[in-house]
């Protein structure tokens, strides 16, 4: 029905030769209700790239060759926490799921981002890159693997007006919240 309107619209509002230019708007808005029309017709589309039998996932510990102190243990607890806020994946044990996401933190820099007027440092940059495999355990294969993938964040050590000054492990943990939410839609969303 809406696709019939539409096409009547476009019928009612197609430019006569006198009237051209005022054609051109209505033309435009009728070609949107079409397009309406179509996108209610009941399609839609989920985004997951992860198979019909995938409903549980494991996230072990992450493996940590940076000198960074409990690093792998706030990231994997970061990873696992995105899983459940969702709710798409139930987290299980290893023997028990239907996937596997490893990781190994690959690397971990705090380095100066900006300066003062000075030359004093101001601002910092985390970054923290991770090499991971999501791997499906019914079928035996792969799903996924990424060599490097990397969030940042940055942390002021200065106050700034209505922003107090920060850590490092303040920074470090925004880079973890972000980093998670990469490794989660690397894992949920089509590529």
């Amino acid at each position: 029905m809406a696709f019939a309107a539409a096409i009547r619209m476009i019928r009612r509002n197609s430019p006569r030769p006198h009237d051209a230019p005022c054609g051109r708007p209505a033309r435009a808005a009728a070609f949107f209700l079409l397009a309406l029309a179509f996108a209610s017709c009941g399609y839609s589309f989920s985004g997951s790239a992860l198979p019909s039998h995938v409903k549980t996932v494991a996230v072990p510990v992450f493996h940590n060759n940076t000198l960074e102190y409990d690093l792998e243990r706030e990231l994997t607890q970061e990873v696992i926490a995105a899983f459940v806020r969702d709710n798409s994946l139930r987290v299980v044990g290893e023997k028990d799921a239907d996937a596997v996401l490893t990781g190994r933190i690959t690397g971990y820099e705090n380095k100066v981002f900006s300066y003062s007027a000075g030359e004093t440092a101001e601002e910092y940059l985390v970054k923290i890159t991770v090499s991971a495999v999501l791997k499906d355990q019914v079928e035996n294969k792969e799903l996924w693997k990424q060599d490097a993938l990397s969030a940042t964040a940055t942390y002021a050590v200065v106050d700034r007006p209505g922003k107090p000054a920060t850590t490092e492990q303040e920074g470090r943990r925004a880079a973890i919240r972000e980093l998670s939410e990469v490794i989660f839609a690397r894992t949920m969303e089509e590529w």
